[in-house]
């Protein structure tokens, strides 16, 4: 079996592919990155558990607590700890927080952010180039919106994008910057080359505002 790298051309803005032992490159004829993870998709038929039991899912002690630190930086401890104080007769507002899920996959996290600590988190958007993974995370947000504790004001959006295209991830939805940009487990796939990496971090750092928090979870080989 031939095995093919995809790599990405910055000037024609699409992946082609190159025989790392024959140095053949070709741009049609093999199998994606997204065009896997679409057909890995639809072949995992179950969503997210419908109970309670199951809403702490695998990683959910590291995720919980990276997310919540993120949180912790940007609000501060202390503001946090004075929102569990009934001895305060006028606590401050919580903040409105914005958060960025770069690489979504199926919207896996959004319970995470948005049912766990702080009900600070305000906007969620989700990108990922998996158009049938944002189908499934749109059907998976359509039902937590019916459980009781979902915050209804929360702006929360997924969106079609490959990430290694150069449009600025921040102006895919409404031109503002993030609190927090979170890439759980997709940089692997940005390690193809050092220009590829580079434009990735140089992607996160332009959506993300100033004074605020890049979080990333990277999986072990």
């Amino acid at each position: 079996m031939t095995a093919w790298v995809e790599l990405w051309s910055d000037k024609h803005q699409r992946p082609y592919f190159v025989n790392r032992r024959t140095k053949e490159t070709k741009w049609d004829g093999v199998e994606t990155v997204f065009q896997c993870y679409d057909r890995a998709v639809m072949c995992r038929k179950r969503r997210f558990p419908h109970d309670w039991n199951h809403v702490l899912e695998m990683n959910r002690f590291i995720l919980r607590s990276l997310m919540y630190d993120a949180v912790k930086l940007l609000v501060g401890e202390h503001t946090l700890e004075a929102m569990h104080s009934a001895l305060m007769p006028n606590p401050s507002p919580m903040p409105r927080l914005r958060v960025l899920d770069v690489g979504c996959g199926k919207g896996c996290d959004l319970q995470k952010w948005l049912f766990h600590g702080e009900k600070s988190i305000h906007t969620l958007h989700g990108i990922d180039g998996s158009s049938k993974s944002i189908q499934k995370a749109n059907a998976n947000l359509k039902y937590w919106k019916t459980i009781i504790g979902f915050p209804k004001e929360a702006d929360v959006r997924y969106k079609v994008h490959d990430l290694r295209k150069k449009t600025q991830w921040a102006t895919l939805f409404d031109e503002q910057l993030y609190d927090i940009v979170s890439a759980q487990f997709v940089l692997p796939h940005f390690f193809a080359s050092q220009r590829m990496a580079s434009a990735f971090f140089t992607q996160a750092a332009q959506a993300c505002r100033r004074g605020g928090v890049f979080i990333a979870v990277y999986p072990s080989e």
